[in-house]
């Protein structure tokens, strides 16, 4: 999926009135259409059948009943939506909201309501102001009554829904499927595999890495930012053709994730020959509008943000005013999955070349070594104090490590283990303690000499 439409469903999926907006929107053109209806449609039948015992009156007083009954049920699911999301900030972390707020289960439940409200005031003025024939204010009762069993049947869904929703595990498991979606998405099984995408069809990954470069001889221009904001993607597909189309090197200065000041250095153009102020200008204006800034990190491109995501949860679970090493353990357990799929595929090349070799894009691209210790700093200094804690770690780590996982990650995962060990030994531990954490530090260090 090209980022530019990718990043649009992504900001989509933080607005609660986008799918409300399009169901209110067809209750109205429900509501008008069958105002006008009667020159279509023929009713008799429905007028014999409901005519015996429903008047105008009655019908009136039932549109009027719908939309009190459906608007006191709205103001309750806001209120139950307002409190989960306030439940998941304090206990889970504020980056989660965002999470809450993609479930479409939410947003087409407010639009049914909503939309139940709007289409019975809608008939309810037009049979009190306009002479509508019985025929069809029958139809229209009649699809009012559909739509308020509709929207009775999805509250009660809508409430099973939520009290499954703020279960840890279901969190867990939703942000894993983030996880595993980003890691199909943004990095690949082999080089091979990079030809499936348009922009890697003209990009040439073999040896890219180990490329001698020396930008010293170049002549360099900064782009310096015009906004604040988060790096929320980078558009790298028009960014190589935009410096094979000039025949210079476009520098990403900063990683997808980071925060950019403004006026801050975000671009810097190498060329061979000087250019001139129009060409930089041109360039730099280009540029800039690949690299997306926002006002919050997404997981478009950011893998380590979802794995900081994890470690979070853990951090608060593990603070004195919340006190929960069950789902401490838990996050852990997801971490250690993440780090077990992520293994699998090849992280990001950090230089793109032409077919020829010939370097066209630099970015700053996260590492195992960055995922692995921005997430696992603040959650062993937190472990520490808590010995459970500390030798699930361990134990996750040893069984990370009897996976099929590359020899890097195993590098960075025993250098861990060996910090969180020492940290651990400067806590006052009684004997059996002390014996404990050997024993388990001590497995990790057998499972690689076997």
């Amino acid at each position: 999926m090209p980022y530019k439409l990718a990043q649009f469903f992504e900001k989509m999926y933080y607005h609660f009135w986008l799918v409300p907006t399009l169901i209110i929107l067809f209750s109205v053109i429900l509501a008008a259409g069958l105002i006008s209806a009667e020159n279509f449609l023929d009713l008799n039948n429905l007028e014999l059948y409901l005519g015996s015992f429903l008047d105008m009156d009655a019908i009136k007083i039932i549109f009027s009943t719908i939309a009190s009954s459906i608007i006191t049920i709205t103001c309750v699911t806001f209120s139950i939506t307002v409190l989960t999301l306030s439940i998941a900030s304090n206990h889970l972390g504020a980056r989660l909201v965002p999470n809450f707020m993609k479930q479409k289960i939410t947003q087409i439940f407010l639009g049914v309501l909503i939309s139940t409200f709007i289409y019975a005031i809608f008939i309810l003025q037009s049979i009190s102001v306009i002479d509508v024939h019985k025929s069809i204010a029958y139809l229209a009762v009649s699809i009012g009554m559909l739509y308020t069993i509709i929207s009775i049947i999805i509250f009660i869904f809508f409430i099973n829904f939520v009290c499954h929703m703020i279960q840890i595990d279901n969190i867990l498991e939703f942000l894993m499927q983030d996880l595993i979606f980003c890691i199909k998405r943004f990095l690949v099984v082999n080089d091979i595999a990079n030809k499936k995408d348009s922009i890697n069809k003209i990009i040439n990954y073999k040896n890219s890495e180990t490329k001698f470069y020396d930008l010293q001889k170049y002549n360099s221009y900064k782009v310096k930012s015009l906004i604040y904001g988060y790096i929320q993607y980078i558009n790298y597909n028009t960014l190589f053709k935009i410096a094979d189309k000039y025949s210079v090197i476009i520098s990403i200065n900063y990683k997808v994730g980071f925060f950019v000041l403004k006026n801050l250095p975000l671009v810097t153009i190498y060329s061979k020959t000087e250019l001139s102020e129009k060409t930089v200008q041109e360039i730099s204006s280009k540029a800039l509008k690949c690299v997306s800034l926002g006002v919050r990190r997404t997981s478009l491109q950011d893998i380590e943000f979802l794995f900081e995501e994890l470690a979070e949860i853990a951090l608060i679970a593990l603070s004195p005013s919340i006190n929960n090493p069950y789902t401490a353990k838990h996050c852990i357990d997801r971490f250690t999955q993440g780090l077990e799929a992520i293994s699998h595929h090849k992280m990001a090349h950090s230089l793109l070349c032409d077919k020829n070799g010939q370097i066209k894009v630099i970015r700053k691209v996260a590492t195992y070594n960055d995922i692995i210790k921005s997430s696992f700093t603040r959650l062993r200094q937190q472990a520490k104090l808590d010995l459970s804690i500390t030798l699930y770690l361990l134990q996750r780590i040893r069984d990370l490590l009897d996976t099929e996982i590359t020899e890097e990650i195993k590098t960075i995962l025993i250098n861990q283990a060996q910090i969180i060990y020492e940290e651990a030994k400067t806590q006052n531990l009684n004997i059996k303690d002390i014996k404990d954490l050997e024993d388990t530090y001590k497995d990790i260090a057998l499972s690689q000499a076997i």
